[in-house]
């Protein structure tokens, strides 16, 4: 049984389509894998600033250790200073922290995007595929209703020449 001859005029639709999947695909797994380098720079920001604060209190109670032992007003002083540059350090952190969130919640937000896309796409070849199997089996009952006609024809020859 043939389908007859001719191509799927859809055939480069079709093509595009799957390219197009594959490149979503594609698209959401790199998303995917610099969120994940995201997360961690954001996690390594938080763990700095946790540091920076255990720091700052092992600090304070040393020189709140010296301050009670009796020591210069320069030393004192000295001691406030180094605690203020530490805290100053801390902010500094702070700051890569909340970078480094808006910078994980900007990635949140392309995977989603990338992986709508990927929806997207698949609907769309999905569609193409749908319309190619229609297209394939309307082809193949149209063969196949020739073929029977054809056979009754022959057949009505054959009974038409034997009369």
């Amino acid at each position: 049984m043939s389908t007859g001859g001719g191509r799927y005029p859809l055939e480069a639709a079709r093509t595009l389509r799957d390219d197009a999947v594959e490149v979503a695909q594609q698209a959401l797994s790199t998303a995917m894998r610099e969120l994940e380098a995201l997360e961690h720079q954001r996690d390594r920001a938080t763990e700095l600033v946790l540091e920076r604060t255990r720091r700052i209190e092992h600090e304070r109670v040393a020189e709140a250790e010296k301050d009670a032992s009796g020591r210069s007003a320069a030393h004192m002083l000295a001691g406030q200073a180094w605690i203020r540059r530490l805290e100053t350090e801390r902010e500094q952190a702070r700051v890569a922290e909340r970078a480094a969130q808006a910078d994980v919640r900007a990635g949140e937000g392309a995977v989603e995007s990338k992986r709508a896309a990927l929806a997207q796409a698949r609907a769309e070849a999905k569609a193409v595929e749908h319309h190619h199997e229609r297209w394939t089996r309307d082809r193949k009952r149209a063969a196949l209703a020739k073929e029977e006609a054809e056979a009754e024809e022959h057949a009505g020859r054959k009974h038409h020449d034997r009369g």
